[in-house]
């Protein structure tokens, strides 16, 4: 089983325009059709297959009426917000090694796409291509990084800057106007993939003005931490799909199977092959799950017991101390005095 992932962060601009244009309701209904959890939103950096991304763009602009609605969702969007990935790239000194940054970073953060740097004569391609840009709707998701590989530049080349050409490998139709007006440049169309043209001279251009920001090799971490979140086999797919399944309350083998486009049978009898049952595994999810919430948050321990998917606290103590042999709050203790005891102590944390 192979598929593309990306991360809620994708999704958190269509959101906002869903709900101003269609209520919570209607947000609700495009969520509930790709069978995305709502309250997984307020997770970020969550993983989501590309499928349900594309789905969801596309669902979104036929609510709304929007032929271009990914250009339109994504319009101004700040890249040194973009967690992680865009605070390392938008720490780079100059624009060429940011877009190098971006370049190398972007496979952690969505699996499946790729950024190329082409430079002939006095111009430089900035493309963009994905495994999953054949999918009907894929014009609405791409737009959305296109935005992301303006933000880039612009935050270096300023917000007056403008392309001086944009390639795609769209038919356009209508929608040609839209991208002249979004980019204020010229489009081809028909070329191999999506891309921004900018002069070379432009390329050595300086950091914009530094933000408060974690440093680089914090941020640069935490992107190689990401890139193990996606997954790259079956039971990477099967954890992937019961850690959001955990977040909407029901991970139920069907619901499990029916995210995966598989029949619960078969979803059983491949996990059998590779040794797993599916009830250990939703298990392992929990706990590893309410392990990351008691070290990271100060969430008292009922919160955590019924966001790992437990109507009980006493169900989750009981669960939660026969898979690891204490209680959730000794746990949580045992953590907090090792770490403080680390920070302490700096030949400890220079070892680590």
């Amino acid at each position: 089983m192979t598929a593309g992932y990306g991360r809620v962060r994708d999704l958190l601009m269509l959101a906002e325009l869903i709900v101003e244009h269609a209520g919570d309701d209607g947000l609700e209904h495009v969520l509930d059709q790709r069978g995305i959890p709502k309250p997984l939103l307020d997770e970020p950096d969550a993983v989501v297959p590309m499928r349900d991304i594309i789905g969801l763009y596309r669902d979104a602009a036929i609510v709304l009426g929007h032929r271009s609605f990914g250009l339109h969702s994504a319009k101004g969007l700040d890249m040194a917000e973009y967690g992680a990935m865009g605070e390392f790239v938008m720490s780079a000194p100059t624009l060429l090694a940011a877009l190098k940054r971006f370049q190398k970073t972007l496979p952690c953060y969505e699996s499946g796409s790729h950024l190329y740097l082409k430079l002939a004569g006095d111009e430089l391609s900035v493309g963009y291509e994905n495994d999953f840009q054949d999918m009907p709707g894929f014009r609405q998701a791409g737009d959305m990084t296109l935005r992301l590989i303006e933000g880039v530049i612009r935050g270096y080349l300023g917000d007056d800057w403008a392309p001086k050409r944009l390639e795609t490998n769209y038919a356009l139709g209508p929608s040609r106007q839209d991208y002249e007006d979004a980019f204020c440049a010229p489009i081809l169309s028909g070329e191999d993939r999506i891309a921004l043209v900018l002069d070379r001279g432009q390329l050595d251009n300086p950091a914009p003005p530094p933000r408060p920001m974690r440093s680089d090799e914090v941020a640069s971490t935490e992107v190689r931490r990401m890139a193990k979140d996606l997954p790259t086999d079956l039971l990477g797919a099967v954890s992937s799909a019961v850690d959001r399944q955990v977040v909407g309350g029901d991970t139920s083998l069907g619901c499990v199977a029916n995210s995966l486009s598989l029949s619960a049978r078969t979803l059983q009898r491949r996990l059998a092959e590779r040794g797993f049952v599916y009830r250990d595994l939703v298990l392992e999810r929990r706990m590893q799950r309410a392990r990351q919430m008691l070290q990271d948050s100060a969430l008292k321990i009922d919160t955590i017991a019924e966001t790992v998917g437990y109507s009980a606290t006493s169900h989750f103590t009981r669960a939660f101390g026969n898979s690891h042999g204490t209680s959730p709050s000794e746990y949580r203790r045992t953590y907090l005095t090792a770490r403080t005891a680390d920070e302490g102590n700096p030949d400890a944390t220079e070892k680590a």
